[in-house]
């Protein structure tokens, strides 16, 4: 969250997104690079990754429903993918 406009422009000129967790495997399909990272919810960063992810269960997943996030006994696996050759204007 950003208080100063300016961060915020800042921010979005030179977007970063650091994975939460440790990535355990890589591979290549095309110009695709497929990336699976695992971490717990010990870690506050996934946490709050989780928390804006969950709605998406209860739009793709009939029947599905939140985890807690207050369990930390969860491991949690998200798959990123990565283009080679993004064009932005698209």
């Amino acid at each position: 969250m950003y208080e100063d406009e300016n961060d915020f422009e800042l921010y979005l000129a030179n977007p970063r997104f650091e994975p939460p967790g440790e990535e355990i495997d890589s591979y290549m399909v095309g110009d695709a690079t497929y990336t699976v990272y695992k971490s717990s919810l010990k870690d506050p960063k996934t946490v709050s990754l989780v928390d804006r992810l969950q709605i998406f269960v209860l739009f793709f997943i009939e029947g599905g429903s939140f985890i807690d996030t207050e369990d930390d006994r969860w491991q949690i696996y998200i798959l990123y993918i990565r283009l080679i050759n993004f064009d932005s204007n698209c």
